[in-house]
């Protein structure tokens, strides 16, 4: 018996639903896919006997959710920061450093759809996804490796759960995004709910730390910013003129701090403000495109 089978059983006999990926990767090597995943000994000894070296996938089960964290992307970690500033620490849980470098950090959750905050931070959702899992090989040659195994899988803190929830905050309200290649920013924007920001539109501009973010990375910075408020403001959540507003401020801000420094990539104030209208408009195609 390969030790790939001997860890696949075993995670099995913890629970796991699994299928096999292609050694050194992640590419499903069986029909449909993370689908196809089983707690079944049997067949799971047929997959592994037949490519002793496959890595193993893990479909997500009902009622969890794995946090795919960059945390080696000095985005990962700016918008990882941003998030436990304004939602809380996040509790130890079961835990997976990939061998990518990231982290794979398993919930429970409620039922409901959720969506990814971007800039390093993905989703990994029931029914709709699977993980690598230890002891799987990287294409880099490292391996994937739990901090603690027996570590239970812990509750998605509420404040969390609300962030990501993609339910609508103003029934009926939902506006429909521009399509690719059709977009005309303003018109669009000015559809979207007017008033005070809630607390998922002041998260995603994240003012504690924009100004950070900006001076190191201005464009990528702002255009996750912007790209995020946008996706809130389509949902129904208000505030979003309030956020791209927050955000266009501290991109002219760091403009004139670059130019006054004599720093690379320094724009006057004018240009400044043109590439955010581009910068924005590409914001909201992506979205429409996302959609």
């Amino acid at each position: 018996m390969s030790y790939m089978l001997d860890a696949a059983l075993a995670l099995a006999g913890d629970g796991f639903s699994l299928f096999p990926a292609e050694p050194r990767g992640k590419v499903p090597i069986v029909a449909n896919g993370f689908h196809s995943a089983t707690r079944e000994p049997g067949q799971i000894s047929k997959w592994w006997t037949r490519t002793p070296d496959a890595n193993i996938a893990a479909a997500i089960p009902p009622g969890h959710m794995v946090i795919d964290w960059d945390s080696y992307k000095p985005a990962g970690e700016r918008t990882m920061s941003t998030l436990v500033d304004a939602l809380g620490e996040l509790p130890e849980t079961l835990t997976c450093e990939t061998g990518g470098g990231g982290m794979h950090l398993w919930f429970t959750v409620s039922d409901g759809d959720y969506r990814a905050p971007g800039g390093g931070v993905d989703l990994r959702l029931a029914g709709k996804g699977y993980v690598i899992t230890p002891p799987s090989v990287h294409r880099s040659g490292r391996g994937y490796v739990w901090h603690d195994e027996s570590m239970p899988v812990a509750p998605l803190p509420q404040p969390w759960i609300d962030h990501l929830s993609r339910r609508s905050v103003v029934p009926g309200r939902r506006i429909p995004l521009p399509a690719p290649g059709d977009v005309t920013t303003a018109a669009w924007l000015a559809q979207l709910p007017a008033g005070a920001p809630d607390e998922a539109m002041r998260v995603a501009v994240g003012l504690s730390k924009l100004a950070e973010d900006m001076r190191a990375a201005a464009h990528n910075t702002a255009l996750g910013r912007v790209y995020h408020c946008v996706m809130l403001g389509a949902e129904g959540h208000p505030g979003v003129h309030w956020a791209v507003g927050k955000v266009l401020i501290a991109f002219r801000d760091e403009m004139k701090r670059r130019q006054y420094e004599g720093l690379p990539r320094a724009v006057d104030d004018r240009e400044a403000a043109t590439e955010f209208e581009r910068l924005l408009a590409g914001a909201v195609e992506r979205a429409g495109g996302d959609q």
